[in-house]
């Protein structure tokens, strides 16, 4: 619905292709996915498990889990380095 919204304004034409391509699985289409919006799939979901309480632990576990499948492992490995980075 909001990408619908988005759709109608011209000048949000990049943020809403990196929000649509964002639910597309890394599985299916793999490199063919911007980057941005690879990125944004990994953040994003870690982003709403933390803040519907999930522990951080599960939450690393989980994109862990989904890696090669929802997320590319190379966008996932490199949040956990900057995860880690951040808790210095």
């Amino acid at each position: 619905m909001y990408l619908k919204k988005l759709s109608a304004l011209k000048f949000l034409e990049k943020p809403r292709d990196i929000i649509k391509h964002s639910m597309d699985d890394f599985s299916k289409k793999g490199d063919k996915i911007p980057l941005l919006s690879r990125i944004f799939a990994v953040v994003n979901s870690f982003e709403e498990l933390i803040y519907s309480g999930t522990k951080l632990s599960d939450a690393i576990k989980y994109l862990e889990n989904e890696k090669g499948k929802k997320f590319d492992p190379k966008v996932v490995d490199n949040f956990k380095k900057v995860l880690k980075n951040l808790g210095k």
